[in-house]
């Protein structure tokens, strides 16, 4: 009695992730569980398909993950497509290595529509974190000038400091030239302790740049001649 029992449980709650699962993305994940279970792969497949166009990407990526793996032995094509969506939506970059591999000769053109695809996000302010992805991906591939070009066109003293050991050693000049069109308005910014301790790390950093003593030296004068007033700021600057 008790598996009749069970064996009707069962039959309705398939029933009702049937008539349910695009209404809700959690029933859609259990129903794609289920048909998974029972053995239905294809079935499976064509409701995770339904719910990734259904749901946003962020509700759909537990579906992505199972398509990902329902694909890479049957279909290509679409496992390309679909790795391509999971690193839009997630920014996990063992897709995006597992892309790569899977590319082959085609990779310079996915590459390109990655690119794109982030640089459009980021034009359009819809995320942060894609300021820095195109950066990232370049690094990756050996792209150091379209990397260099992307950090100094940033004018951001934080994007310097990330990728400073990536791109510093091997752009001294421009790396530091960027610093130092940054570095004075950012002393002007504000005063007290704790920024002129914040002036000073970035300092130390571009000391570090090689080949950059002489212009490092001059900048120092200026600064030092320009906040001569400022005691706690001079007595900080002594530490580099």
């Amino acid at each position: 009695m008790d598996r009749l029992d069970d064996q009707k449980s069962r039959e309705e709650l398939h029933d009702l992730l049937a008539k349910h699962y695009l209404n809700d993305e959690e029933f859609c994940n259990l129903y794609v569980k289920r048909l998974k279970e029972d053995g239905k792969m294809e079935e499976a497949a064509r409701v995770a398909e339904e719910g990734v166009r259904r749901f946003p990407p962020h509700l759909g990526s537990e579906l992505r993950r199972f398509l990902d793996r329902f694909y890479e032995k049957r279909n290509p094509e679409k496992y390309r497509e679909n790795l391509k969506s999971i690193f839009f939506e997630e920014r996990d970059w063992q897709y995006y290595r597992k892309l790569k591999k899977i590319s082959g000769s085609d990779w310079s053109k996915t590459l390109k529509e990655i690119i794109e695809h982030f640089s459009s996000t980021r034009n359009r302010g819809i995320n942060d974190a894609d300021k820095s992805i195109v950066i990232e991906i370049y690094l990756r591939e050996k792209r150091y000038d379209d990397a260099l070009k992307e950090v100094l066109g940033s004018k951001s003293l934080e994007m310097l400091g990330q990728y400073y050991r990536q791109l510093s050693g091997r752009y001294p000049s421009e790396y530091f030239d960027a610093y130092k069109q940054l570095i004075i308005p950012f002393v002007d910014s504000r005063i007290g302790r704790d920024h002129y301790r914040d002036v000073v790390r970035k300092l130390r950093q571009m000391k570090k740049i090689n080949e950059i003593e002489s212009e490092f030296n001059e900048l120092m004068r200026f600064i030092k001649e320009k906040h001569v007033r400022r005691p706690a700021f001079q007595d900080e600057l002594k530490k580099l």
